[in-house]
């Protein structure tokens, strides 16, 4: 009986994990995916390119294969014609102190995703979208912290994205720098 019990305990918690990946938007599922693969991230690439049927991985190839901008951050990749692409543009996770204000309220939050368009707050409030922002975040190296200005994109319970707007250059490279140099 007791070995029902905890198949059904553990029925739920997967029921309730599955809700909660499906609820993530598709930046934080990568993230997680990130997560969960650790040092298998090329293990399962490898596993994921050898399922494409032939045509697919012909395509794949080809976009690899086609000349890029240098200076281009935003890079796209389609598999299906007629799904949408996968829009990826370099990003960290990472964990920084960030003082928000948002309406002349200031509070705290924690910066754990950051690119030159924009990053995610981890915090007890979650501004309504579209709302402006200002954010005092410092990165690592840096001897004070950049304030960036951006609009709230979506809230959830847990925090907030925002997408950057008017960032300095020299901010924009201390954030590629720091991307680079991310482990």
């Amino acid at each position: 009986m007791d070995g029902v019990r905890a198949q059904g305990g553990r029925l739920e918690v997967l029921a309730r994990l599955f809700a909660r990946v499906e609820e993530l938007p598709p930046d934080r599922q990568l993230l997680l995916l990130k997560q969960l693969l650790g040092e298998r991230i090329t293990t399962r690439l490898f596993q994921l390119i050898l399922e494409l049927p032939g045509e697919e991985q012909q395509r794949l190839l080809e976009q690899w294969a086609a000349p890029r901008e240098a200076d281009e951050l935003a890079t796209t990749l389609t598999l299906d014609e007629d799904a949408a692409p996968i829009r990826r543009i370099p990003r960290s996770s990472c964990r920084l102190r960030a003082i928000c204000v948002v309406e002349a309220t200031t509070f705290d939050g924690v910066v754990t995703d950051i690119s030159p368009t924009g990053m995610y707050i981890q915090s007890a409030r979650s501004p309504a979208p579209e709302t402006p922002i200002r954010v005092s975040v410092r990165l690592p190296g840096m001897d004070r912290a950049m304030i960036v200005s951006g609009t709230i994109q979506r809230s959830e319970t847990t925090g907030f994205a925002v997408r950057l707007s008017g960032l300095p250059p020299e901010h924009e490279q201390a954030i590629l720098r720091f991307i680079d140099e991310a482990p």
